[in-house]
Order: structure tokens, then sequence, then C-alpha cells
């Protein structure tokens, strides 16, 4: 039946309009992702034609149905229940005579469950709109870059780049707002003309491939979430790479049936790991299970454990054979001795932590087991070490560095794991492990981050109810730096300035550093023409929590699509 969302209805969209907030618009083709979608804070959930691409396999959207858009639509809105649900009608439901576009849009509400419908086309669709808006069905428009008339405009091009063509676009829009449609979909047109439709309009428009100003985005979900292998357009920005996570998460399925690991029998479920505390006694465990052929991946830790330790454990649990977790809180890499007095474990709660994600060995040794009386060695990475934290925590990427090489030494993985959120500490080690040919692969893993944006840490305990509410301005700042980039910026200090305006906001917060570096060598830069890391240390009273985030300039990705076919769909 026709959804009558408890949440967000089609009238909020012109209300946000007017209140300057932008509107989340994303593709779902079933009930499990529109259910994750819509949770996730989605205002509008597209039923698009592009599931022929993504989900049926096709070049076009041309052969999609209205009986395939009618299914996939019925199953997202089982799923959602507070996002508008919008139903794309497919090409020849609605061009051939506006009752034929009545008694398909009905369907797609009294059957398919949409609360709209979605048209291509400008002036020439304006009778049908405003018959259907007339008989009761909400109707978003759609102009531009129109998948369905691909023939027509020769292939998938961007449009209105000419002065002739920007007054059609214009016209077009007009034309369906007058029509009764509720909102547009401004598809791979020119920012400039983009933002003089949205200015000229005062329905809501949503922009794909078209620049900033509209008033809201929308993508398809599967190019966003990295889920479709085929062509990306340039405009999209891949917020995971779920496509590969999948195909390593099925491949250790595979291998555990193979080797029959799964399913375990409840004697063998879920054991504690091995708990090891010496140095000869992790060698020995781990000659037994080389001599077994299998593979080793480690995860350095100082215990504390929590969602990014977590994410480590499970891609090394997916990738090796025997996942090791060392637990040592190094003395060597704190620059304060309160600061290593304060640090606390609980190597109980560790270990059952450990459990829990499949580690097959702990390996928690004392520091008078790691550095013997007398030791004098100690491994230093210049260069990737001075800046950042290196130049406020002296002696800090020493000791990590040592500490680092030694446990490579005594556990020699296949593979070692490694947050980015430590980005500087993953380039001092793989710095390392170039230098000194080390025969490991050093995994980088995403930064987890808590629903606020956080970045999981062991710190975030120490800070009190107050500070924790204000911590997550910190990875706002970065992210609005981040932006600045994506817009096309390429003065560093303009960047910056644009994330310490907005941590200025926060008087509590006090910055140490933040800077815009080189993402390989971690020295800062003045123009930005290569991915940098935007990264940042501060202090939120007596806890300090360093950030940052990943930067690919306009420029770069610009330069990467235009070795791809131009191809664009919504």
């Amino acid at each position: 039946m026709p959804q009558l969302s408890t949440g967000i209805r089609i009238p909020d969209l012109a209300k946000y309009k007017a209140q300057g907030r932008k509107i989340t618009m994303l593709t779902a083709y079933d009930a499990s992702m529109a259910k994750l979608l819509d949770e996730a804070g989605i205002d509008v959930l597209l039923v698009g034609d592009s599931l022929g691409m993504v989900i049926m396999g096709h070049d076009t959207t041309i052969p999609v149905t209205l009986d395939a858009i009618l299914h996939h639509s019925r199953a997202v809105a089982k799923g959602a229940t507070r996002a508008v649900i919008v139903a794309d009608m497919p090409f020849l439901t609605y061009q051939v005579s506006v009752e034929d576009a009545l008694r398909n849009a009905g369907r797609l509400i009294q059957e398919g469950g949409a609360a709209a419908v979605k048209i291509e086309g400008g002036v020439a669709a304006a009778p049908t709109v405003q018959r259907l808006v007339a008989s009761g069905i909400p109707v978003m428009g759609h102009v531009g870059l129109t998948p369905q008339f691909v023939h027509g405009l020769g292939g998938f091009r961007a449009v209105g780049k000419t002065e002739d063509e920007a007054q059609a676009l214009m016209r077009d829009a007009k034309a369906l707002e007058e029509a009764g449609a509720f909102s547009l979909v401004l598809e791979c047109i020119p920012s400039r003309v983009a933002e003089a439709i949205t200015r000229e309009l005062r329905v809501p428009t949503i922009g794909i491939g078209s620049g900033p100003a509209c008033d809201g985005q929308v993508l398809v979900s599967y190019d966003a979430l990295g889920l479709y292998p085929g062509f990306t357009p340039k405009f999209v920005k891949r917020y995971a790479e779920l496509g590969a996570e999948l195909t390593t998460a099925v491949r250790a399925y595979a291998a555990d049936v193979r080797e029959g690991r799964f399913p375990a029998s409840e004697k063998t479920a879920s054991p504690m790991p091995e708990l090891v505390a010496t140095v000869r006694g992790m060698r020995e465990h781990l000659v037994r299970v080389r001599r077994e052929g299998r593979s080793i991946g480690l995860v350095p830790t100082m215990g504390a454990l929590h969602e990014g330790h977590c994410a480590l454990m499970d891609r090394a649990r997916r990738e090796t054979d025997h996942v090791a977790v060392s637990i040592f809180v190094n003395p060597t890499q704190f620059d304060r001795p309160d600061d290593y007095r304060a640090y606390t474990i609980d190597l109980t709660a560790d270990l059952e932590t450990c459990r829990k994600h499949g580690v097959d060995v702990v390996f928690a040794p004392s520091a008078a087991e790691m550095y013997q009386p007398g030791a004098r060695t100690y491994v230093e990475v210049p260069g990737v070490s001075d800046f950042l934290c290196g130049q406020f925590r002296p002696g800090h990427f020493r000791g990590v560095a040592t500490v680092v090489a030694k446990l490579l030494n005594i556990v020699a993985p296949d593979s070692a794991y490694f947050g980015e959120k430590d980005a500087q500490q993953l380039a001092v080690i793989g710095q390392m492990v170039s230098d000194l040919n080390l025969p490991v692969k050093i995994v980088p893993v995403a930064t987890v981050r808590e629903a606020d944006g956080l970045a999981y840490s062991s710190r975030n305990r120490r800070l009190s109810p107050e500070e924790r509410r204000i911590a997550p301005m910190v990875y706002r700042s970065l992210d609005a730096a981040r932006e600045c980039i994506a817009r096309g910026e390429t003065r560093a200090a303009q960047v910056k300035e644009t994330a310490l305006r907005q941590l200025a906001a926060m008087p509590a917060i006090r910055v140490e550093y933040l800077e815009v570096v080189d993402a390989g060598t971690m020295q800062p830069v003045a123009e930005i023409a290569a991915p940098v890391r935007i990264a940042a240390a501060v202090w939120l009273g007596a806890t300090r929590l360093i950030d940052n985030v990943l930067c690919e300039p306009a420029v770069v990705a610009l330069a990467a699509s235009a070795t791809q076919p131009h191809r664009m769909r919504e």
C-alpha cells in the first residue's frame, strides 16, 4: 500500500530548501539495503531504473520494465519507515500517452508502495506531470542528462555547456515546476547552470554530478559504497569499498568450509586464544603454525581494545589463517611519565574481545621481557617521523619503530595490520619495513568511527561527558577541510583556515597542530596537487586526541576519470 511516512513527508523537502538544509538521497533496490539507509538518516530513497545496470547487468536503463520497478519498490517499501520513497517511471511507461502515464504511475503508488514517481524530461513532459499531480500523484522531475534519452543525446554525456543548452534547461526546469513537480533532479549539468536553476526555482533541486549549489544530492548507492564493479562516474565519492570487503569475506568463508573450520562443533567454537608471555614461548607457538603451512597475521596493540582494534582483528581473520594479537603497553613511546602511568588495560576483558573476534594467540609480554637489561639498540626513521606528532612528542616514533621492529622479528607474520587513524605511525612503519627489507606486508585499515564521527581511541574513555560531547568537532572540522579540497581549493593555508575556523568555535578545544601534509612523506605542503592528509592533534582538558582524513584534490580525480569511458547514470 502507499507509504504513509512516520518520518519525512514530501512537503518537508520544500521546508528544507527554505531552511537551507541539504537533502540527502540514495538509490535503494531491496528491503535490507533500504532499512540500513533509512536508519542512517537518508531523506529520500529512489527506486531508480539504474537497477538495470547495477542489479540486472544491462549497459543502459532502457531495458528496465514497469514490473521490475514494481518488484523492487515493494521490497524497498517494506524496509524503509522514515524516508520518502520515490519510484522511477521506466522507459515508455509515460511517454506514449497521459492515460498510460496515469495508469502506470498509479500502480507504482498503489502496488509498489512509493510515495511519489520520477519522470525524465522537461517541457515535453510537463503536461504529463500536470495530469499526474492533479490526480494526486506527487512527481519528481529530472532534467539534464536523462538516461532514458541516451540514444538521442548521443551517449552518456553532460549537457548545458553551451548557452543555448543552459537556457533550454532553465525552460525545462520552470515548466516542470509550473506543472506541479515537488522537486527536480539535475543530472550532469555545469555547476553554474545548476546554481542558477536552484536559485530560480521554489521547489528543491537534487544534484547528481551538478555541483554543490543544489538543495540536495543523490548518488547510486552501489557507486557510493563500492559495490558496483563497473565504471564509476567521476563525480562519485566512494564512502566505502564494500565490494572488496565482500570478496574478501566470501574467500574467507570458502576457505573455512574447504578446510573444515566451518561449521565448528560446540566444543571448539570461539575458543579462548592462547596467552603467551615470553618471546621464546611465542616463537615456539608459531613454529607449529608454520609447519602446517598456515599464514600468520599480526595485530599490534597496547590493549584497552575497542572497535578500531576489532576491525584490525576482523581483517586479519579474513585474510590470514592464524591471527596473533600483541598486547603490550610500550614504555619507550610515551613522552610523558604521567601519560604512561594513566594508560591502564584490563587483560581479561581484552582476551574476551580477542576471543569474540577469532584471535588464535595473544602475546602479552612484560616490559622486562621486551627490553632486556642493558638494551641499547633503537630504530629511528627520520623524515616521516620529524613533523606532526614527532615535533611535539620527542622520542615517540623511535619507541614505536623499535617495538614494532621487535614484534615483527618475534612473530615474523605474513601480514601486519595497522589503523589509518595513526597515519603518521603507519607511514613510519611502512618506511622502516621498506628500508630494512622486512618480509611482511603492512595492511592499512580504515579509521573506525563512532556514530557522531569521533574516531575510536582508548583515550576516549578519559573524556568527561561534556568533553565527549565536544570531541566529534575535531572530525567535523577535518571533514569540512576535505570538502574544501574536493571543491577545488589547492592552497593548503586556506584549507587549514577552514578547519581552524570551525575548531575556534569550541574554546574547550586547544589545537596542538593542524596541518596539510603529503599522504606519503607526511611533510607539509603549500599547494595541493596530489593526495594529502589533513592531520590534527588537539587537547580536551587533560586528554590528547589525534585524527586525520585522506583527501584527493579535484584535479587528480578529474585526471583519473579522463582515462575512463565517459558513462553516467542515475
